[in-house]
């Protein structure tokens, strides 16, 4: 962890010189978790995918963030928004986003760690993977561009160890983090079911059937308005926009640029 902590250190200054870090890619969320905690809710997933078209309630928020509107929405379940309604009651803007870096930075030094442990038994190969894992520009531009996408790796990595390891209980709580916080995360699905183990492949759609139940009796109207908003997703023909369908991702991988 200390390596990982000394490969990640030039981040820390980079933060603190970067000014269009004020609006990451999850303000969107904090501004979802503000209108949440505010009683309007039913506004929350009322929007096209990026379009200027957006509640008044949305925009009036938006104008508060100090780079201005952002032209995005909200795309996550409705249970995924809880812990970020909790952060932006707790703490100011500025707060929630110099803690979602630190997340970002604790969560890629455990994901780099926890990975060289289980590929080498190597000293100096784990050193190297740490090393490079967290000086890569994959693993970088997350934290800086303020995503969800270190949080949703070390769901999809911890899901994927305690499949392979048979831990049954673990790999069913990883599998629904995952699915929380990226819908095309229910693919992880196909682990067990390749690996003909038909006993957690029938567990990990019973559990998912009983996420997205259990925010309906909760949160209906949202929970509806998801499925709904994830539907318009993965209809969108733009692949740059599209994270949600899975024919826009292999297309993708017939491109020439589709590492970017």
């Amino acid at each position: 962890y200390l390596l990982a902590l000394i490969a990640l250190s030039p981040a820390f200054y980079l933060y603190s010189v970067q000014k269009n870090y004020s609006q990451p890619d999850f303000a969107p969320v904090l501004v979802a978790a503000q209108l949440f905690n505010e009683g309007h809710r039913e506004v929350i997933y009322d929007h096209e995918p990026y379009s200027a078209t957006r509640p008044a309630e949305w925009i009036e928020k938006e104008r508060e963030l100090p780079n201005g509107s952002y032209d995005t929405g909200y795309p996550y379940t409705p249970l995924y928004l809880l812990p970020f309604a909790l952060l932006v009651y707790l703490f100011s803007y500025e707060q929630c986003i110099a803690l979602m870096f630190l997340m970002n930075i604790l969560v890629t030094m455990h994901l780099s760690v926890r990975l060289s442990v289980n590929l080498s038994r190597s000293f100096w190969m784990r050193t190297s993977l740490i090393t490079l894992m967290c000086v890569a520009n994959a693993t970088t531009a997350p934290i800086f561009l303020g995503q969800h996408l270190p949080l949703n790796l070390l769901c999809m990595v911890g899901f994927t160890l305690s499949a392979l390891q048979n831990r049954v209980w673990p790999a069913l709580l990883w599998f629904v983090l995952a699915a929380a916080s990226k819908p095309w995360s229910i693919l992880l699905i196909g682990i067990p079911f390749l690996r003909r183990d038909f006993r957690l492949t029938g567990m990990l759609i019973v559990a998912l059937l009983a996420f997205m139940g259990l925010q309906y009796l909760w949160q209906p109207e949202m929970t509806r308005g998801y499925i709904e908003l994830t539907q318009k997703h993965a209809r969108l023909t733009v692949l740059a926009y599209n994270n949600f369908s899975l024919s826009a991702g292999l297309q993708r991988l017939s491109m020439p640029n589709w590492p970017q």
